[in-house]
């Protein structure tokens, strides 16, 4: 987690530290850094879309036929 951590609380910093960086290389491939990594940047975009626009709950329900069930 500090590999992720680390990044996301200074975002002014110039990438990760070093001995962090070699702590994950340790248990994880460059392959699953780079998915973490991106997993963790996409999942972050989404948030700050639905921060930006919020929608009340329910509001796109008809958009995705669930409004038939008659849920309210």
């Amino acid at each position: 987690m500090h590999f992720l951590s680390s990044r996301a609380i200074n975002p002014d910093a110039h990438g990760i530290p070093n001995e962090i960086f070699a702590r994950v290389r340790e248990l994880l491939t460059e392959q699953e850094m780079s998915d973490l990594t991106y997993s963790v940047g996409v999942i972050n975009f989404y948030n700050r879309l639905n921060f930006a626009f919020p929608k009340a709950p329910g509001t796109l329900d008809s958009l995705f036929g669930l409004d038939k069930a008659g849920l309210k």
